[in-house]
């Protein structure tokens, strides 16, 4: 027989009420309608459903315009914070993505854009003027969102629809740890093998801000007070995400953590030869993400870092999932 089930106690917590889905502070917001639970409204566009365990409430239809995302950083952040366990976003649902290397911005395309976001011509240029992948808006429903996206392309926008649980999911990747250029071949941590084919390498800068208080002796001396000052200290690094056709999380390759077989005489060097070989008859694409715009908002580790490795992630995952569509080069066919 089972055993007596004990009663239940709910307690009330302490601290500040945070948003289920990105777990930042929440001041107020939408509720779902199913549990009354609140978040951010950026959360409820991004994701549409309710994340409290067993509630499968909706968070606002996105309708026919479409519900507007917020820009890669941002949106970054909020991925970073998903657990394996969240629930994915509903399966009809559909992701905007615009395209870099729009050119010279057609003033049709920059209303249409910026119609679709509800902001002004002037937003919709500044997202069709970025050189990554731009996340737009969820739509539901796959005709809803091909209708939207003809609208836009009509107007001279390259954009392309992409389901949205293959976009809105958690950031992830494989660290390699030891490299072999001359092989082609890479350590992930479970035993050396080749590099995808095809595959597509995605390069880009990850940059690491820390910040800490400093007392500057020269005023101290002035008149015995101490003045703590905020000191930046920036870093950057070379890196690169390999992706083969069907691959959900990137290989990820950094410069600084890497061990490279390789007789040459410095660490550049061989890192050069590494891409070099990984780049050898892929399809290869270069972020520009050394802009501070794109620098997460979380602190991580002990010393309060913030990089910009969310945002490289977020935006190859998008160049994958064009690459895999045909709009960055069709992947090659299988061997």
């Amino acid at each position: 027989m089972l055993g007596r089930v004990p009663p239940l106690h709910l307690v009330a917590r302490d601290g500040p009420v945070t948003c289920p889905w990105c777990r930042d502070e929440l001041a107020g917001g939408p509720r779902c309608p199913a549990c009354a639970v609140r978040y951010h409204a950026e959360c409820a566009a991004t994701f549409g459903r309710c994340a409290t365990l067993g509630c499968a409430g909706a968070l606002g239809a996105a309708g026919a315009r479409g519900a507007p995302l917020p820009r890669l950083a941002a949106l970054a952040d909020r991925l970073a914070a998903l657990r394996p366990g969240d629930p994915p976003p509903p399966t009809d649902a559909r992701v905007l993505l615009l395209l870099p290397g729009q050119g010279e911005v057609p003033a049709a395309a920059a209303a249409a854009v910026g119609e679709a976001l509800g902001l002004t011509p002037w937003e919709g240029r500044q997202r069709l003027g970025s050189s990554l992948p731009e996340p737009l808006v969820r739509v539901d429903g796959a005709d809803a969102a091909a209708g939207l996206a003809g609208r836009l392309r009509a107007a001279g926008a390259r954009c392309l629809v992409v389901p949205a649980a293959a976009l809105l999911r958690p950031l992830e990747a494989r660290q390699a740890h030891a490299a072999d250029p001359a092989a082609a071949r890479v350590d992930d941590g479970r035993g050396w093998g080749a590099l995808p084919d095809p595959r597509l390498v995605v390069t880009g800068l990850r940059v690491e801000v820390t910040t800490r208080e400093e007392v500057s002796p020269a005023l101290e001396e002035l008149d015995g007070v101490a003045r703590p000052r905020a000191v930046q200290r920036r870093t950057t690094e070379p890196v690169a995400l390999v992706l083969g056709r069907d691959d959900d999380a990137p290989l990820l390759l950094r410069r600084d953590a890497l061990r490279i077989a390789g007789d040459e005489p410095t660490a550049h060097a061989r890192w050069g030869r590494l891409l070099d070989a990984a780049r050898e008859g892929a399809d290869h694409v270069h972020l520009p993400t050394s802009a501070s715009s794109l620098l997460s908002r979380r602190s991580i580790g002990p010393r309060g870092a913030r990089d910009d490795l969310p945002a490289i992630l977020l935006a190859a995952r998008a160049a994958h999932l064009a690459w895999r569509a045909g709009a960055l080069g069709a992947p090659k066919a299988a061997s």
